[in-house]
């Protein structure tokens, strides 16, 4: 019960707050008698009293504020070969467009019923024990080893074990080479840098790394939006949360369902050049590391999505070495993209594989 009551007010916290001050005010109004007090005092009953009521509406139409932790199974990048299966079911509700996620067969017959739920991704996937990192098929004794990071578009989501991108690059080399999906869902260069900063297995010969990019992981590395956050960067033993202009601001009001619905853009708007440029410094660090630390190369396959002219001039101006995938692979008509949700479909990830798979071979060739 106690524990229901805090999750309550965690969720609703800013309407207890505006309903406080606009009875605090309320009171000064009709006790205080120097006018000057009253009238300042009555202003401000009917500034907390209309917040009160925004702030009511919004939290009925809101998504709510999930706080963000670190996700330690990070650390446990060494780890037994244990597997754990699980089921990934997705229905969209027809009537309210609301998207209703299961993680096991437990399903309420009700979304069974075709005329109001549309079943869109049924899928089962694999994890190592203790690890958010997802399996694939390969050759785990091997010591040519291949890294895939990024995010859900890296883990596979919505998609079986054998339709993910490593899988098919996997069986490109027909499983013969050590493929490691170290895709982290709604992630993105922070936690890449994490895990190799952390430190990949020592006893592997790294080939090659790639990167899979996407537009939303310009803002996650700094800010929590549409329930993806990825603010934490581990140095020397410890987590620690990105700082950036007016992040200070979005801490304390981040929980308030006005701030998120209104405000928060214009802070998102001014910060956009300032993540654009932390997300380029991070793939360069990226780089360097993969350099350094493991004698090996980064390749960042540049999804086609919304970047800004000037994010793309920047990073076309880097030495990064970087793999445009043509605008087709955007397109949800085509096949390229799952229906109502939006990750590749197996079709993409596939053909996306062969396009890297001629890239290294091509690379072997001129000796690179």
């Amino acid at each position: 019960m106690k524990e229901l009551i805090i999750n309550h007010f965690f969720n609703y916290e800013f309407i207890y707050i505006f309903l406080f001050c606009f009875f605090m005010f309320l009171s000064l109004s009709m006790f205080i008698k120097q006018k000057i007090i009253r009238k300042i005092s009555i202003l401000f009953v009917s500034l907390f009293f209309s917040l009160f009521v925004f702030e009511t509406a919004l939290s009925l139409f809101t998504e709510k504020f999930e706080e963000t932790k670190v996700d330690n199974k990070i650390l446990n990048i060494v780890h037994s070969k244990e597997i754990i299966k699980y089921r990934n079911i997705r229905f969209l509700d027809k009537k309210t467009n609301r998207k209703i996620f299961f993680t096991n067969d437990n399903i309420d017959e009700k979304f069974l019923d075709n005329n109001r739920f549309i079943k869109y991704i049924d899928a089962e996937y694999s994890r190592y024990k203790n690890t958010s990192f997802r399996y694939t098929k390969c050759n785990e004794q091997s010591k040519e080893t291949y890294v895939f990071l990024g995010c859900s578009f890296t883990f596979g989501d919505g998609l079986n074990d054998d339709e993910t991108l490593p899988y098919y690059f996997s069986k490109s080399f027909d499983f013969k080479c050590n493929v490691l999906n170290y895709g982290l869902q709604g992630k993105s260069s922070n936690s890449a840098l994490n895990i190799l900063n952390i430190g990949l297995p020592k006893d592997k010969e790294y080939k090659h790394f790639f990167y899979y990019l996407i537009s939303d992981q310009i803002l996650r590395n700094l800010i929590y939006v549409n329930a993806c956050f990825d603010g934490y960067i581990y140095i020397k033993g410890n987590f620690y949360k990105t700082k950036y202009p007016f992040s200070g601001i979005v801490s304390a009001f981040q929980k308030s369902y006005i701030f998120r619905k209104i405000f928060i853009y214009f802070i998102y708007k001014y910060n956009k050049k300032y993540c654009d440029d932390y997300m380029i410094e991070s793939l360069k660090e990226m780089n360097r590391i993969i350099e350094e630390k493991y004698n090996s190369k980064l390749t960042i396959i540049v999804y086609p999505n919304k970047y800004s002219k000037r994010f793309i001039k920047k990073i076309n101006e880097t030495n990064l070495n970087l793999i445009y995938l043509p605008g087709y692979f955007n397109s949800e008509k085509k096949g390229y993209r799952i229906k109502n949700d939006g990750h590749p479909t197996a079709k993409a990830n596939e053909e996306i594989a062969q396009i890297l798979y001629n890239y290294i071979n091509d690379l072997k060739q001129r000796n690179l």
